[in-house]
């Protein structure tokens, strides 16, 4: 019987990368069966931050009772993911394997563009802005591989997505002290100069997690086939 796993993506969600490493994971281990969970599904202009909070782990908090009905599940988690995998475990933890959160964002962000975004999140509710910006792809240089396989349609949805999501991650820091006791299901991957996951949230996530390893591959990892089966690689490691 193949056990389940079930994988959370970071911002912008863009699910082709996602859905290939999927594949690819599935490949290199055929006893796996991986759910994709893309927190895309909720967009809407209409949630405030806790309205989306809460929206997002009513959404994984059923797909996860869905998949627990005989078996645990593994929860992969990338960047923004693995805030909601960490609430995953925190509410359901007899209904998890292990979470294993990679590149993980909880709130300790170096990038001070943060505290800017809402000035395109507020205009963007009554202006078309992300139309006339997502003209210059280049406004999203951390997201360039993705940027170059995407329509112009798809590139303004994920821009709208990336800006709306960052504003409701402004004031989100979680409180990893409320999950010590469930160290020995928490794998933590990080790397150096990561400023989404920087020195203060790698010191607080070593001190709750069972393994942590450190890496040589970039936090967009997701986007380039060579760093994904690198990532596969660090997966195998872990217990």
């Amino acid at each position: 019987m193949k056990k389940k796993g079930m994988l959370i993506p970071g911002n912008p969600a863009i699910s082709s990368y996602y859905l290939r490493w999927i594949e690819e994971i599935e490949i290199e281990n055929p006893l796996l069966d991986i759910t994709y969970a893309s927190s895309y599904v909720l967009f809407s202009k209409k949630l405030n931050s806790v309205q989306y909070d809460q929206a997002l782990r009513e959404y994984y908090g059923n797909i996860l009772l869905e998949m627990s009905k005989e078996d645990k599940v593994t929860v992969i988690a990338h960047s923004a993911g693995s805030y909601f995998a960490l609430r995953l475990l925190e509410q359901f933890p007899d209904k998890i394997e292990k979470v294993i959160i990679i590149f993980p964002y909880i709130g300790y962000s170096k990038y001070s563009l943060l505290n800017f975004v809402y000035i395109p999140y507020i205009i963007d509710r009554f202006l078309p802005l992300v139309e006339f910006v997502s003209r210059y792809k280049n406004i999203l240089l951390m997201y360039e591989k993705q940027i170059q396989n995407i329509s112009s349609e798809q590139l303004k949805a994920n821009l709208r997505f990336g800006v709306r999501q960052c504003v409701y991650f402004i004031d989100k820091k979680f409180p990893v002290e409320t999950i010590a006791y469930l160290k020995d299901k928490i794998n933590f991957i990080y790397t150096e100069g990561d400023k989404w996951c920087p020195p203060k949230a790698i010191e607080l996530l070593k001190n709750i997690s069972s393994q942590c390893r450190k890496v040589e591959i970039p936090h967009g990892f997701i986007s380039t086939e060579s760093e994904r089966l690198k990532m596969i690689e660090v997966l195998k490691t872990l217990n």
